[in-house]
This record gives structure tokens, sequence and C-alpha cells, in this order.
């Protein structure tokens, strides 16, 4: 069977529709070239049509290909505080909360004169992005002016209340003494303290260090000096 030059024209016009699609289609290579006024051979026609339909069927796939794994257009955000750890394929984002820090500290030589009665030495707040533990730290230089048969204590902790109380049992307690046995005279020691706190939002804490001593009310015997109080965020989320 023979076609007549419609039939080529009908042909070559299909393969140009074909050659004619956008940018990264396959190639196309056709097993048989036809003359004009030649006859053209159905089975040589039918593989040219073969030919072209396999390279269609081929860029269908690769586009089905690209179609499922492409990357769309990012579109997820993440909160004040927090930055992009991962990017998924549909443009939604995997968010980390970063670690921040908070820090507030005394004037070189500054002294804090510590009563009998609770005061706060210190005080700083940070805000958390998301949950995590806070990490606080307070570290001093503890100045004792003693006299001798007097015990002295300076008690302290980190609280997260303006009017907590440092006593035996809070879990950041801490206590510097001299015993009453000492010589008179100036006594110095480091004063240090660190605490954990778990957060399970996002939130502000405030933190004090408040400390109080068993001196007499207005003796101012015992003082803290060079002190700081840090915090630092870390996140769990």
């Amino acid at each position: 069977m023979t076609y007549n030059r419609y039939s080529q024209a009908l042909f070559l016009g299909l393969v140009l529709v074909v050659l004619g699609t956008p940018a990264g289609a396959g190639e196309v290579t056709l097993p048989h070239s036809f003359s004009a006024g030649t006859p053209a051979v159905a089975a040589e026609v039918n593989a040219n049509f073969t030919a072209v339909k396999g390279a269609v069927d081929d860029n269908d796939q690769r586009l089905t290909t690209v179609e499922t794994t492409k990357q769309d257009r990012v579109t997820g955000t993440c909160t004040v505080g927090g930055s992009v750890r991962a990017v998924n394929a549909n443009g939604s984002v995997v968010c980390q909360h970063n670690v921040g820090i908070g820090y507030q500290n005394s004037t070189v030589n500054v002294v804090t004169p510590i009563a009998q009665a609770l005061q706060t030495v210190a005080m700083v707040s940070m805000t958390a992005p998301g949950p995590g533990y806070f990490v606080v730290s307070f570290s001093a230089n503890a100045h004792f002016n003693h006299t001798l048969n007097v015990n002295q204590e300076l008690r302290y902790a980190i609280v997260t209340s303006p009017n907590g109380n440092p006593t035996p049992g809070w879990n950041s307690f801490r206590m510097n003494h001299v015993i009453g046995a000492m010589p008179s005279g100036h006594y110095y020691q480091p004063a240090s303290v660190q605490v954990v706190k778990e957060i399970g939002v996002a939130g502000t804490v405030t933190f004090y260090l408040n400390a109080y001593s068993t001196e007499p009310v207005g003796s101012m015997l015992i003082d803290l000096s060079n002190w700081s109080l840090s915090v630092i965020f870390v996140p769990t989320g």
C-alpha cells in the first residue's frame, strides 16, 4: 500500500508539530525519509509514526517526573526568634528555635550590701520563641567584714518571683558563710549558682537573684561585688 502526496504532507505536518513543542522535548529520530514524487510505503510511514509516538511518550513521562519531584515556591514561615532548618518539596518549611542570650552585669567595683531583709540583687528577662530550657547562671565575689564569735551567712537563690525567698529546699539555694571562730577580718569567697528551668510554650520569663544575710538589720557587713546574672535559651522544638 502507498500514500499520496497529501498523506506525506500530513505526516510531515505532524512531525513538525511534535518537533515544535517547548524546549526540553526529547529528540525524534525517524527511521525513514521520503522524497517528493515518490510513493510512501505503509510500513515505513507507520515506523516513523511509531518513532514519533515513542518520543512523545518519553516526554510525557519526563514531564510527569518533573511535576512530582519539583520544588514548589517556598510559602512557609517561622515565628520571631526562629529560623528555617529545612524546606519541603511542597513549599512548607521546618523551623528551629535559635539560642538566645540575655545578660545583666554590675559595673566593675560596684558593691551591693546584703542586709537581713530579702532583696533582689539582679534580674534578667528573656523571651523564648518556643519550648526549651533556660539556663540561668549567677556569679559574684562575696565579702564578709567579720567579727570574732559572730556567725555570718549569705543566702541566695535564682527565683522567678521578686519576692522569692532563698531558703533551704530551693533547687537553686546556695549559702556562703564565715563561722564565728574565725579571727576578725575581711574574708572573700566566690559566690555562684546555676539553675535550669523548662518552658513548654513561647513566652517571657524574668529571673531574680534574691539574697539576704543573717546580719542584724542595718549592719551591712556582707556584700556582693562584680556580680553577673545571665540566661541562655536552649530550644527543644
